[in-house]
């Protein structure tokens, strides 16, 4: 298996850019958008400097989608163990996953949901931690230079784990019908796949990251 980065680089090297290494994304998130998210976590009940941890539980399949109280269970774990804040995104039409994640909660989800790409990426960049779906936020926290835990579903993880991370780990149990297109699940009733990584599963990464 070959990294998307590795393969969409290839394209540039047989171009004739000179072969090197493929180094890491990098993000630089705005001033604007830094003071941005500073008032915003403030008015959201964290206090000034205290550190939190972005949690992303949507994606676009439910094949590459986690259990919604594994990301409860989760975010109450960072919070208890850690002292991190879990600060819940998603999109503006994602409210339905982050509503049933808060069903498993023992209060209100902290949500920077429907924000602008440039807050999110100020959010991210300046978390502690990254805990996601294999979508596109969790490359936003590699680029960021956080650490990452990545679960992943249908997808082959060598081809799609955050490109050379500082810190990340990848939890996904592996059946042999994986990598699938993911748009369904193609044997089973539901996603197994994804479905079957446990909330014990993942706090041993997290503890490892």
């Amino acid at each position: 298996p070959v990294h998307t980065a590795e393969h969409v680089a290839s394209c540039f090297f047989w171009l004739g850019l000179p072969f090197a290494d493929i180094p890491p994304a990098q993000l630089f998130p705005s001033p604007q958008a830094a003071e941005n998210i500073t008032a915003r976590l403030l008015s959201m009940g964290l206090k000034q400097g205290e550190e939190y941890a972005v949690i992303h539980p949507t994606a676009s399949y439910a094949s590459k989608q986690w259990k919604a109280s594994g990301f409860a269970e989760e975010g109450e774990f960072l919070e208890r163990e850690r002292g991190l804040r879990a600060v819940y995104i998603g999109g503006g039409e994602e409210s339905g996953m982050l509503g049933r994640v808060e069903t498993y909660a023992r209060g209100p989800l902290l949500r920077a949901q429907g924000w602008s790409m440039r807050d999110l990426v100020a959010l991210i960049a300046h978390a502690r931690a990254f805990v996601g779906n294999d979508s596109g936020p969790a490359h936003l926290a590699a680029a960021g230079g956080i650490p990452v835990l990545v679960i992943f579903g249908s997808a082959h993880a060598a081809v799609w784990r955050p490109w050379k991370a500082v810190g990340s780990v990848v939890v996904q149990n592996y059946f042999d019908c994986n990598p699938c297109p993911g748009d369904r699940c193609y044997v089973y009733d539901d996603p197994r796949c994804i479905l079957s990584v446990t909330t014990e599963q993942v706090k041993v990464c997290l503890e490892s990251l």
